[in-house]
Order: structure tokens, then C-alpha cells, then sequence
């Protein structure tokens, strides 16, 4: 099972990649590779699997309420 997969491997790894998810200077590469999965697409499917939310519709919602507003 995929979501069991990813859930058991990276959910350190999706965390901090929501995390960076909040600065719009990285692109999903750069951050894909800074937690440590192959390329974007392997992290945007844990996410999906993780949060139910692709990487794209995460940065939408500006999940975490971070600091500094933005939009």
C-alpha cells in the first residue's frame, strides 16, 4: 500500500517539506530535495497521501498560519 509507505518513511520528511512549502523562493525540486525525497513528484504524493492536499493546494491554503501573512 502507497500511503502506508509513504506514511512509514517520510512523515518527517512531508512535515518539514510543509514547512518550506511556505517559501515562495523554493520551487518543489529544491525542496524535495532538501528533505530528502528522489524529486518533486515522490514528495507531492506524500503529501497527498499525508494531508490529503497536493503541494500546490497546500500553498493555496497557506497552511500553518506562519508569520508574516503574505496574501
Amino acid at each position: 500500500n502507497k500511503r502506508a509507505l509513504f506514511a512509514q518513511a517520510g512523515k518527517g520528511q512531508v512535515s518539514r517539506g510543509d514547512e518550506l512549502l511556505h517559501d515562495p523562493l523554493l520551487d518543489l525540486e529544491a525542496i524535495a530535495e532538501q528533505v530528502g525525497f528522489a524529486n518533486a513528484v515522490n514528495l507531492s504524493r506524500a503529501m497527498k497521501a499525508h494531508f490529503g492536499l497536493s503541494p500546490r493546494e497546500i500553498r493555496k491554503r497557506g497552511r500553518g498560519g506562519g508569520d508574516g501573512g503574505g496574501e
